[in-house]
């Protein structure tokens, strides 16, 4: 049977700490709190408990204060908790449990769950229950950590992951002021040295930059963030946590192609990140591409739950049943689909694909096989955007749009060549149109930028049979819609 010291620093939390210490008095052996400068009640009730008290001076180092409290422990195992924290009856439990047993382990990662307004926002990882060691101690003024001076000495399988959770309250405005902790943080992590500044560094400083919507500013933290961690090869805990964050910040600030781009280059590297697929899904709602916003959204619903190493519940505001019924009663409507034809990356191409998001179910692109290494960094570049590359070996093959009958059939194709643009007022006068048709095929007036001149071109089919992917009916209707062929002239 092993025992275990509750070990906290505290000042002023006289609103906070009597549940704290409520929630653990039956499951520890010893209470230890590090005080650092309380003018209220804190120390009263902490007493009230049987907490042995030290008082110290406060010098801008959480790890100086929370590493006295464990030099206090005298139990087998040690506990960490903030004033705003609770544990469980049912994990109280579960802890109760976990003693009785031999522990071949030296620590274990638990949840943390955030609350506010009596609701969960967001879990992360956390290691705060872990053997009394003396080599075991924290690192870090601000947002200190135990885990890496663990994990150098015994290793990252001596720290697994348990079914036990803490409940937080700190970012809840009920109890505490954001913008005076907001002020304290940032002002305490800018004190760092060069030497410092690792990945976790950025990661919580760019947290701390999102909690005062200084945007730019966390983007910049979190790419050094995520840049330190590839140039150690790492995969630390709190990778997953800085996508999640940046990809956040990309959704907020509506930053589409960069979200897309930033989850498609991590779904290697995190597999079934479960929060990441939701993230994903909605960016490409949000861009018009349903049928990718509907497969990532399916993967959401299906992805297994064993991995722990990720954020979870990080988008708790979204309904995915009503999200998953609203994308499944837009893929059972009338659908327009978009194919490109792609040889040149031209000025005006990116901006077409963006336009045509808004009302294409899905994008294709045609590119030349034989170009494939000129054209690699532009097809990652519309992937992106959400587009389907199909490599073909001629861009002039008859057949070409054939491949995609059996997913475009009884919907509308829009063909478009890589300098040409419908301009986002004409695309909305399109989408439009398409309720009414009077025709299979449409003819658009096309206008040369470069030249002034005017033509006419078969751009938009109704796919009801193969064949009227090859074969086009001599006499077609015409849209009256202008389509301008935007390219820059040697």
């Amino acid at each position: 049977m092993y025992t275990l010291s509750a070990c906290l620093i505290a000042k002023n939390e006289e609103n906070l700490i009597a549940n704290c210490l409520e929630s653990i008095k039956d499951i520890v052996q010893e209470i230890i709190v590090v005080d650092t400068g309380s003018t209220d009640r804190t120390l009263e009730i902490a007493r009230s408990y049987g907490a042995k008290v030290t008082q110290i001076e406060w010098e801008n180092d959480f790890s100086k204060a929370r590493n006295l409290s464990l030099e206090l422990a005298t139990q087998d195992w040690i506990l960490v908790l903030d004033c705003d924290e609770t544990l469980s009856k049912e994990d109280g439990k579960k802890l109760k449990n976990l003693f009785s047993q031999q522990i071949p382990y030296e620590g274990f990662h638990i949840h943390l769950n955030n609350y506010i307004g009596g609701r969960t926002i967001s879990s992360v990882l956390v290691l705060r229950l872990f053997k009394n060691r003396k080599a075991f101690r924290f690192k870090g003024k601000i947002h200190e950590q135990v885990g890496p001076t663990i994990v150098a000495l015994y290793g990252i399988e001596s720290v697994p992951y348990i079914d036990l959770a803490i409940n937080h309250y700190g970012y809840d405005p009920t109890y505490s002021s954001q913008s005076l902790k907001s002020d304290r943080n940032l002002n305490l992590l800018l004190q760092y040295t060069p030497e410092q500044k690792d990945g976790y560094y950025y990661y919580v400083l760019g947290n701390e930059y999102v909690r005062i919507s200084d945007y730019a500013e966390a983007i910049h933290c979190y790419l050094s963030s995520l840049d330190l961690c590839k140039k150690a090869h790492e995969k630390p805990v709190y990778l997953s946590y800085t996508v999640m964050h940046l990809g956040l910040v990309y959704y907020e600030l509506k930053y589409y192609s960069k979200l897309i781009a930033l989850c498609t280059d991590y779904e290697p590297l995190l597999p079934n990140f479960k929060d990441l697929y939701l993230l994903k899904s909605l960016g490409y709602k949000d861009m018009g591409q349903y049928a990718h916003s509907l497969d990532y959204l399916k993967r959401y619903k299906v992805c297994p739950t064993t991995e722990c190493s990720y954020p979870s519940n990080q988008l708790s505001y979204v309904d995915s049943d009503e999200l998953l019924n609203i994308l499944e009663a837009n893929q059972v409507q009338p659908t327009l689909y978009t194919a490109f034809l792609v040889s040149q990356n031209t000025p005006s191409l990116l901006e077409s694909i963006r336009n045509m998001s808004g009302i294409s179910y899905k994008i294709f692109a045609f590119l030349p096989i034989d170009q494939a290494a000129e054209l690699n960094d532009l097809a990652q570049q519309m992937t992106y955007l959400g587009v389907t590359i199909l490599w073909a070996d001629s861009l002039q093959n008859t057949n070409l749009f054939t491949e995609l009958y059996e997913e475009v059939k009884n919907s509308w194709l829009v063909i478009l060549n890589d300098n040409e643009i419908l301009p986002y007022p004409v695309v909305k006068q399109m989408e439009g149109f398409l309720d009414q048709p009077l025709y299979t095929h449409y003819t658009f007036n096309l206008y040369n930028l470069a030249t002034a001149t005017s033509t006419t071109g078969l751009r938009l089919i109704h796919v009801l049979s193969c064949d009227t992917l090859i074969n086009v009916p001599p006499e077609v209707g015409s849209s009256y819609i202008t389509l301008y062929q935007n390219y820059v002239p040697s």
